[in-house]
């Protein structure tokens, strides 16, 4: 879920809505628990970090690909400094 939450956050110009959009329609088929859906804003952020430190590490290992590769960063990066 998290993962999932991570990527609707970087995607949506307004963060959280489709995030919540997200977690409702799972909530619906597979209920998270109370424990659960505490931890999901730390692991959405942590999953949104992990991903622009994997992009940097993947553009060093294929610099002929930079481009492509971190052609989404900087929008990740104002979502990472907006949460």
């Amino acid at each position: 879920m998290a993962v999932a939450a991570a990527y609707q956050t970087v995607k949506q110009k307004d963060l959280f809505v489709g995030t919540c959009d997200l977690l409702a329609g799972y909530q619906d088929e597979y209920p998270l628990t109370e424990a659960e859906i505490s931890l999901l804003p730390a692991l959405i952020v942590n999953r949104i970090a992990m991903s622009l430190v994997i992009s940097e590490w993947r553009a060093s290992e294929h610099p002929e690909n930079r481009e492509y590769i971190l052609g989404s960063v900087e929008k990740t990066w104002t979502v990472l400094k907006d949460i």
